[in-house]
């Protein structure tokens, strides 16, 4: 709403409709969900909710980005010689207003996930020094470049990029090669991975 009454973004749902965005938080968790409100003629509907979610301008448009944790706020991977619990295995989505309500354009924007890949792949490389130290967070990361490359409709990449990380993260003194195998397996069947992927 730009009028006097408040501040704000005009018809941002492209219907008419006075809308109302705010965050709510649960400081125990960590998480934040961001929803959109619609007020049209004294009714108030909920036109999204979008955990993790932000206002983000992208080619010039406004859209939410959206980050989901699709495994789970706490992420545990082990093995005998090795463990690591993640909280950043995020999805992140991007959803733009069409009609009323927000649809996911994710597959629209490939450029959005081009730059989330050179961002984490960077911050991969400098994490692996540092490992097992870091090796939830790396875990989770490497997760979230997973997911960013599947969003670009390249999801045999995607694991294929995987198998590139993954021995880094698990290259930990130990029986390094049967850690590997027990991650893979685990990561394989909570990814949905198709069975003739190697």
């Amino acid at each position: 709403d730009t009028g006097p009454g408040g501040r704000g973004l005009p018809d941002l749902l492209g219907d008419g409709s006075r809308v109302v965005a705010y965050r709510s938080t649960i400081p125990t968790l960590g998480a934040t969900t961001l929803r959109i409100l619609t007020v049209r003629r004294l009714k108030v509907d909920e036109a999204g909710r979008f955990p993790d979610g932000r206002f983000a301008s992208i080619d010039g448009k406004l859209f939410i980005v959206a980050r989901e944790l699709p495994l789970g706020r706490y992420l545990s991977v082990d093995c005998e010689d090795f463990g690591a619990l993640s909280h950043n295995a995020f999805k992140t989505s991007v959803h733009a207003p069409r009609k009323g309500r927000f649809v996911d354009v994710s597959d629209q924007y490939p450029g959005f996930f081009d730059d989330e890949i050179k961002r984490k792949t960077a911050i991969l490389q400098r994490m692996k020094g540092d490992l097992p130290k870091d090796s939830g967070e790396y875990l989770g990361l490497a997760i979230s470049l997973y997911y960013d490359y599947a969003a670009r409709g390249q999801a045999r990449q995607a694991w294929d990029r995987q198998g590139e990380l993954i021995p880094s993260y698990a290259g930990v003194p130990g029986r390094a090669r049967t850690c590997l195998d027990v991650i893979k397996t685990d990561l394989r069947k909570r990814l949905n991975i198709p069975a003739d992927w190697p």
